[in-house]
């Protein structure tokens, strides 16, 4: 498996990706229902991150296929954010999670980022269970930050790591 920076050629596949991971949720627990699948909004976000040089779009490669996806941006003060990972449901690629965020990891280093966040489905234990293997907490935004920044819908919620 090979992961590299995601090129304007894997948008489509980014996009399926990302479009499933969201069904999947809203299967999986009701609370989901209301989040809208905007694949033009994703969109339009994968290409601002790709031409940003302190952002990150990583996708992983198996085959010649996209199996999965990372998208980090590096906050105005400093933190690395995770926003979006999606993986290929379809078939088991052991470690492709964690492949993508050690990449994306390793490229907030090179930026002399020291604090990463990221969201996290809050009612879903499996997406839980994975940040936290990776030694994931809950992260509490506080009154002295910009709270606009960090707003994200209630069936999120934020871990550091």
């Amino acid at each position: 498996m090979d992961v590299r920076k995601a090129q304007k050629k894997d948008i489509s596949r980014l996009l399926d990706l990302w479009e499933e991971r969201q069904v999947l949720l809203q299967q999986a627990d009701r609370r989901f229902a209301d989040q809208v699948i905007d694949r033009k909004g994703l969109e339009a976000s994968l290409l601002y991150f790709m031409d940003r040089d302190t952002d990150s779009v990583l996708v992983a490669v198996q085959d010649d296929q996209q199996v999965g996806f990372i998208v980090g941006e590096i906050t105005a003060t400093g933190i690395g954010k995770i926003s979006v990972m999606a993986l290929d449901a379809h078939k088991y690629y052991a470690g492709v999670g964690r492949q993508l965020y050690y990449a994306l990891k390793a490229n907030f280093e090179e930026a002399s980022v020291t604090r990463v966040v990221a969201i996290v489905p809050r009612f879903h234990a499996v997406e839980q269970a994975f940040w936290r293997s990776l030694g994931g907490e809950e992260f509490i935004v506080t009154k002295d930050m910009d709270e606009e920044q960090w707003e994200i819908p209630r069936v999120f919620m934020w871990m550091t790591l």
